[in-house]
This record gives structure tokens, sequence and C-alpha cells, in this order.
């Protein structure tokens, strides 16, 4: 039976709130006998809203 290896070259996006951007990842999948496919997709990241939370606090501070 034959088996089947994904590999991939993704590296990292920014973790920072607000941050945005964009990668674009090859995925490679790889038999036993060596044959190879690849394919790619890109990936956006894009913070479009704002962080507008009610947190259920009243105007004196009271919960």
């Amino acid at each position: 039976m034959s088996g089947v290896t994904w590999t991939n070259n993704f590296t990292a996006l920014s973790d920072l709130c607000g941050a945005t951007g964009s990668a674009t990842v090859i995925f490679t999948a790889t038999d036993d006998c060596g044959n190879s496919s690849t394919t790619s997709a890109t990936f956006t990241i894009a913070d479009t809203g704002t962080n507008d939370r009610n947190t259920g606090i009243q105007q004196h501070g009271r919960v």
C-alpha cells in the first residue's frame, strides 16, 4: 500500500491585533514512488471590524 506525504512552505503571519496581510502557501503531495503534485493557496487576513464589545459595566462602574 502506497502512502502520501503532504508538505507546505508556510512560515507565519503576524498574530498582532489589527494586523493584516496575506501569504501564498505551496502544498506538495509526494507518494512512496516519488511522484509529486503541487498546488498553492493564498490566505488573506483583513481586520475589517472594530472591537466594540459590551462589557456589561454600567456608567458608574456597577455590573
